[in-house]
């Protein structure tokens, strides 16, 4: 049998360097009074520069006193990259991507790790009691921007078994969900289209052929357009129940249709925070208002199918018009 530690003592010695000099580095950066959660320290390129970068996710010392004292115990998120004259500089605070240590319920301390994948910067937390959930967000530099790319959420009741589980990439708009209830399991994949208020930049949700789709909300009116459609195509919503929703109005240019719809016809639920961390309340939003309503595209009784595995957009509206982690005060 090969020893546990067959590792030449050259290379040894060079990796208890290397972790020491990573150590005092960490150190040297880390303001006074803080220090790096457990699991709260990655390296990777975050920037595409072939550099090593750093993150880390920090909290005060006296963390539990300042909690019992109802005082700030908020914790950070530090983001540091790696200069041509190979020294850290730090680039990025943000207060809201990392959960508080009461955050977790019965469960304890949320945070359970940070770490660095292909450049993203990958968060995982739990908490709970008898329902146990679970989040694990994704952020990317996008210019000078760090965006939440992608948010897995997970929910199980203990007691019954009974688990859900969403996997949403914001970069396609592609989700993958299942649920388990009963001992019967459900499972959905799907296309969500994120409307925005009026005056907003919304997203495209690119479709076959060219074709795209973007949606605003004025007031309470839901404005969906399409864009490279058929001319003998409809535009047509069904609501949670597969009734067709009745739009208020539409129009039609050559290429481009609109559709007008009551938002309050759809039953949006308001209870629902699709983005977890980093981007609820604590950012000074509110949760996602979430209809469970799909969006057809039609020719006459034939309901056209997209790209993605045929599969319907699902309308889902969103207060924040962009979700960009906001940088610490």
């Amino acid at each position: 049998m090969k020893p546990i530690f067959a590792v030449p003592l050259t290379i040894a010695a060079g990796l208890c360097c290397s972790q020491i000099a990573g150590s005092v580095e960490n150190k040297n950066l880390i303001p006074s009074g803080w220090s790096a959660l457990n699991e709260g320290t990655a390296r990777g390129d975050l920037n595409h520069d072939g550099r090593s970068d750093l993150a880390l996710a920090v909290r005060r010392h006296n963390e539990i006193e300042l909690l019992k004292a109802g005082k700030d115990a908020t914790r950070r998120l530090l983001i540091f990259l790696r200069q041509p004259n190979g020294a850290l500089k730090q680039v990025f605070t943000n207060r809201t991507a990392v959960l508080g240590h009461d955050d977790g319920g019965m469960l304890g301390d949320p945070f359970q790790s940070l770490r660095i994948e292909r450049g993203v910067i990958v968060i995982d937390h739990w908490g709970g009691s008898r329902e146990q959930w679970e989040y694990t967000s994704r952020f990317r530099l996008q210019g000078r921007q760090w965006r939440l790319i992608g948010l897995r959420s997970a929910s199980r009741d203990r007691l019954t078994g009974d688990s859900e589980q969403r996997d949403t990439n914001l970069l396609t708009s592609e989700v993958e969900y299942s649920a388990t209830a009963n001992r019967k399991t459900t499972v959905r994949r799907f296309l969500e289209l994120r409307a925005v208020a009026a005056g907003k930049s919304a997203p495209r949700l690119w479709l076959a052929s060219g074709t795209t789709l973007r949606a605003h909300l004025i007031g309470t009116i839901l404005v969906v357009t399409a864009e490279g459609i058929n001319a003998r195509a409809v535009l047509r919503l069904r609501d949670a129940a597969g009734r067709v929703v009745k739009p208020l109005s539409t129009s039609k240019q050559t290429t481009t249709q609109i559709a007008r719809f009551s938002w309050k016809a759809l039953k949006p639920r308001d209870d629902y925070n699709a983005f977890g961390p980093g981007m609820g309340e604590a950012n000074g939003s509110a949760a996602d208002a979430v209809a469970d309503a799909t969006l057809e595209i039609a020719y006459g009784s034939r309901v056209w199918k997209t790209s993605h595995g045929n599969y319907p957009a699902q309308i889902r509206f969103a207060r924040r018009t962009e979700f960009v982690l906001p940088l610490a005060p």
